[in-house]
């Protein structure tokens, strides 16, 4: 697996609107903005026009020629991509939405923050070394996948602009108080997470909520052409 993380990957932060990673369209380089809630990929106009892969002042919603998106080593082809007028977040001339996210394969290694793509043959080698949990895009546009959290069975969702690693709802607060104390020992399949302080206070929803740091000393695929989620079967090592 060493191709896989490291220099080939790219560097993302965590924002309320989802994961911004320095990115390339072609030899231009922008930042994307990664997340489920938004249906089809975009550039910005602003971008497109600089670039050449619209016209300028003319009244286009895609661009007008194939591209490729590069992260890290690894690259999209594209026969166009939507052209915005407005982005998701300030920073972003790009987003990288569902449609993307499942036709490809995305690696993170949580602790360094590194985002990578995934070949074929990467994803066949997965279960070396990862175990996996069946993951779907629900229809609030929602990562979503069974957990337990302290042996209490709940559906959760994993929310990429979360910074908290765990967010409760006020029912399932309600129904599984934890004990004076008590942390939150929380797992995905096979896998066992590290223990999570349970939050301060619970949120004004049913749901379960996870962030990335929820998978810290862990790395983790999202690997939704296959409706999957693998994780690292062992800490990552630093």
């Amino acid at each position: 697996m060493g191709a896989v993380w490291g220099v080939v990957s790219g560097k993302f932060v965590i924002t309320a609107a989802g994961l911004l990673i320095a990115s390339r369209i072609d030899q231009g380089r922008l930042e994307a903005l990664v997340t489920p809630h938004v249906a089809i990929s975009a550039v910005s106009r602003n971008f497109a026009e600089q670039h050449h892969l619209a016209v300028s002042g003319a009244a286009q919603t895609g661009t007008r020629r194939p591209l490729t998106i590069g992260i890290g080593a690894e690259e999209i082809d594209q026969a166009n991509l939507a052209v915005a007028e407005r982005m998701p977040a300030m920073d972003a001339d790009m987003v990288i939405g569902r449609d993307l996210l499942t036709a490809h394969v995305f690696a993170l290694d949580v602790d360094r923050r590194d985002l990578s793509l995934l070949g074929k043959g990467d994803v066949e080698r997965l279960p070396r070394h990862f175990v996996a949990a069946p993951l779907t895009i629900s229809d609030e546009d929602q990562l979503r996948l069974t957990i337990t959290i302290n042996g209490v069975r709940t559906e959760a969702a994993i929310h990429l602009g979360q910074t908290d690693p765990l967010k409760v709802g006020t029912s399932f607060w309600q129904s599984s108080p934890p004990a004076q104390g008590e942390a939150a020992h929380i797992a995905i399949g096979r896998a066992e997470l590290n223990d999570i302080p349970w939050p301060g206070e619970t949120i004004v929803s049913d749901r379960v909520t996870l962030g990335l740091d929820a998978f810290k000393g862990r790395r983790i695929v999202l690997d939704l052409p296959h409706g999957r989620l693998w994780i690292s079967d062992a800490p990552a090592n630093r």
